[in-house]
């Protein structure tokens, strides 16, 4: 078999054990093991109740908590603080499966969502668990946010795009002034979340070949690529790509969340 085909087919025989056959049930995808449904707890190490009272809480949005804290920390206040999140807290491991992935996800993806057909196309069944991704459909659209100790942190790819002029005033007008934004907030953003652009030697491996492919065909069509900052941590990356690490972020594991790579969790 010619190597197009023997592709061509593998990818029609992944395809059809992923929804199944017309007319019959598809497979349910578990997040829970077989033996014992205490081991998905034990192993997210679940925490206690938080005490009924304490002076500070906070919710949503690890970018904004961290801000909140290192606000409290320079005005010197030393309570302890009750974060209040949906979900539950996942923890970060370099060689464990702790997330699932789009093409063959299941229950640890999605919030209490028993179907959804996300960027691949393919539909996923699974079972009913507090995965990381709650989605909401409308007629016209759906709306995903992150379910998670971390919120949206957790499922966004890691790309942090500071806008164009022409853009940003198209959405604000004159309300907010762009200057200030992209000479002093955004900058800090920047340093606070230590971003940086993907460097050349992984930039050049062989897994990112389809990026070098994407930059040709671009510039090909007349435009012009350039790289964007990003919230990962690239020694990570470098690591699996060495293999000592497990692969995820180099796997394309980052919509469903990526355990090792992204500084922000």
């Amino acid at each position: 078999m010619k190597r197009r085909r023997f592709i061509q087919a593998s990818a029609l025989g992944a395809a059809v054990a992923s929804v199944g056959v017309p007319g019959t049930r598809l497979p349910v995808a578990s997040a829970l093991p077989s033996a014992s449904t205490n081991t998905v707890a034990s192993s997210l190490n679940c925490s206690l109740l938080p005490p009924r009272h304490r002076p500070i809480r906070m919710s949503s949005w690890w970018f904004r908590i961290r801000r909140e804290c290192r606000r409290a920390a320079a005005r010197g206040i030393g309570a302890q603080v009750t974060v209040l999140e949906r979900g539950m807290r996942w923890p970060r491991d370099p060689q464990r499966e702790i997330f699932t992935t789009d093409l063959l996800a299941d229950g640890r993806g999605y919030y209490h969502r028993t179907s959804f057909t996300g960027p691949t196309g393919v539909p996923v069944v699974c079972d009913d668990f507090a995965g990381v991704l709650d989605v909401t459909d409308y007629p016209n659209m759906s709306v995903w946010r992150g379910a998670a100790v971390g919120g949206g942190s957790i499922v966004f790819t890691g790309v942090m795009i500071a806008p164009e002029q022409h853009f940003f005033e198209q959405v604000f007008g004159d309300r907010l002034s762009y200057d200030e934004m992209n000479s002093m907030w955004y900058p800090k953003v920047r340093s606070m979340l230590r971003l940086d652009t993907m460097p050349d030697d992984i930039y050049n491996a062989a897994e990112f070949t389809h990026s070098r492919r994407w930059d040709d065909d671009a510039i090909k069509a007349g435009y012009t690529p350039h790289r964007i900052d990003g919230i990962w941590d690239w020694d990570i990356v470098r690591a699996e790509l060495a293999g000592s690490v497990r692969r995820s972020a180099v796997a394309g594991e980052t919509n469903l969340a990526t355990p090792t790579a992204r500084n922000s969790t």
